[in-house]
């Protein structure tokens, strides 16, 4: 015995698949619990109880691509109130800082995999926006099955298995745990964070933007058929519609810009009524925002296309609408304006409830943090230290004073808190 490890023989390949394609599997979602077309809707007076009472019956449901994922209580609330079936289309999530967006914003999409309107999420930055493709590589869900079938380079690195079904029902790590990922870094002599963008986020952005699969904004012909005969496994399906994240001065500039009648992004036009006379890109969309308070607080610098997006999220129409934030009361200049762009045009004559999760309490749910006094938002002056900005620090420093030197001294000193203090 030489100490060598035998080579474990590849995957079976499974047989072709033949006749038509599977239907769409059911996730068991208790829509019963609603009520029937008399039932209270978002915005009627009483519709607060009707969802407690739904929560209360639908306590024991959970999608099937959760796998082994345990939701923390306000990701579970979110998650069954924002599906298809559900009555709940605009909620403002307030939830604090820490509390799980990023893989909620994983399970309401899975949620409305099957639903035929493009899913667009939001995000700050760019940064941010392909975080968002690493979460969804790591938790289990009906997208990143899609994306295994479709490139099993991506699932290999992501799951450590020859076989991704072998661990299709648990969390996979794209971080320095993984020796795939960290080993690939080191042959390459690039970053980890570059090994992941170029092998990771930019093929699953790629293949889930589907651009193959619409021309002009409609399905093209024979499209599912020949994904149904390329791939082997009928438990994979294909999504009814493309996912694309953004940021937001392409989401509400560049992107969904109408040019000739039509959207500039190609997702954006898919589900795009020319006859409508708002001439609306995000009508008709599944769309999840992130740090939502920049809406009604927008940056200087992106004034116009955070505009841009506040008029347009507030006047879709058959759209389904998930804003999120974690600091509404801090950050929103004036929080019932933000509300009011969540509920949107068509919903102020109605009441409150139904638009507005709020979770802004730390309590057994939220993760533990350290130091204490950090954790709940206050830092004792034993814990400051004072250092001389120098090299890049001190240049970008410089470089925003000036751009907000024209500013009033309070709004200057807040934006300039962001270069010059660290935690």
């Amino acid at each position: 015995d030489d100490g060598a490890k035998e080579a474990k023989p590849p995957p079976a390949k499974r047989p072709r698949r033949s006749g038509p394609p599977p239907a769409p599997s059911k996730d068991g979602y208790p829509k019963s619990l609603w009520g029937g077309k008399n039932a209270k809707r978002p915005g009627d007076e009483g519709f607060n109880a009707l969802v407690r009472a739904f929560l209360r019956g639908a306590k024991g449901w959970k999608h099937p691509t959760l796998g082994e994922t345990a939701l923390l209580e306000q990701q579970d609330v979110v998650a069954k109130l924002m599906h298809p079936q559900s009555p709940v289309t605009r909620l403002l999530a307030d939830h604090n800082t820490g509390s799980g967006k990023t893989l909620l914003a994983v399970r309401v999409m899975d949620n409305f995999f099957h639903d035929p309107r493009p899913k667009i999420l939001v995000f700050p930055k760019e940064a941010v926006a392909e975080n968002f493709y690493v979460a969804l590589m790591t938790w289990p869900s009906q997208y990143r099955d899609y994306v295994c079938v479709e490139r099993p380079e991506v699932a290999r690195l992501a799951s450590q298995r020859d076989d991704w079904r072998e661990a299709r029902l648990q969390r996979w790590f794209l971080d320095s745990t993984n020796p795939k990922l960290t080993g690939m870094a080191r042959v390459s002599g690039l970053s980890q964070q570059k090994c992941l963008k170029d092998s990771v986020v930019k093929p699953v952005r790629e293949v889930l933007e589907m651009k193959r699969a619409f021309l002009n904004g409609e399905l093209r012909k024979g499209w599912r058929e020949e994904f149904w005969g390329r791939n082997d496994d009928d438990t994979v399906a294909p999504p009814a519609a493309p996912l694309r994240a953004y940021r937001f001065t392409s989401a509400g500039g560049h992107a969904s810009a109408i040019v000739d009648g039509k959207p500039r992004g190609c997702v954006f036009k898919i589900g795009f009524d020319p006859e409508d006379a708002d001439l609306n890109p995000f009508s008709s969309k599944v769309i999840f925002l992130d740090e939502a308070h920049h809406l009604t607080t927008p940056h200087p610098l992106y004034d116009e296309q955070l505009g841009n997006l506040k008029t347009l999220l507030s006047k879709t129409k058959n759209s389904v609408l998930l804003c999120c934030t974690g600091s509404m009361i801090e950050d929103s200049s004036n929080p019932r304006r933000l509300l009011e762009v969540v509920k949107g045009v068509h919903h102020q004559s109605g009441t409150d409830e139904g638009f507005l999760s709020s979770f802004d309490k730390r309590g057994d749910t939220f993760p533990r943090q350290s130091p204490v006094a950090c954790a709940d938002g206050v830092i004792a002056r034993s814990m400051i230290r004072h250092v001389l900005l120098n090299g890049e620090c001190l240049v970008r420093y410089v470089f925003n004073a000036i751009k907000c030197d024209q500013r009033e001294e309070v709004a200057r000193c807040r934006s300039l808190a962001n270069f010059s203090n660290l935690y």
